[in-house]
């Protein structure tokens, strides 16, 4: 299956998210919302993508109080699977439209 397949690129996006959800549930009860940083995943499409973005958990948790909402480095972003809806110097924000029956939605914080 390629790598830009659609159904594909949702399961990576949602796995990425799962795996930062998780990160962030331990480090926030181990550390609390004080913590400056944590080292969350880059939540691209791109099926072998490990490359890590840091972010402060209250940033983190404003970022996916949607759940369609990806953090992804620039240049990660897939223009014909998502919009961005905001740019910083250390990552981008894209939107997703999960609405089309992908099971697998993010929870979202």
């Amino acid at each position: 299956m390629s790598e830009s397949h659609p159904d594909r690129a949702v399961e990576n996006e949602v796995l990425s998210r799962h795996v930062n959800e998780a990160i962030f549930d331990r480090e926030t009860s181990l550390a609390g919302q004080d913590v400056p940083s944590v080292a969350f995943l880059c939540e691209c499409a791109r099926a072998h993508c490990t490359s890590s973005l840091p972010l402060a958990p209250h940033e983190w948790e404003r970022l996916h109080a949607s759940p369609r909402w990806f953090v992804v480095l620039p240049g990660h972003e897939d223009p014909a699977l998502e919009r961005v809806v905001e740019k910083h110097s250390s990552y981008v924000v894209v939107e997703k439209d999960l609405s089309d029956g992908e099971g697998g939605q993010p929870s979202g914080h």
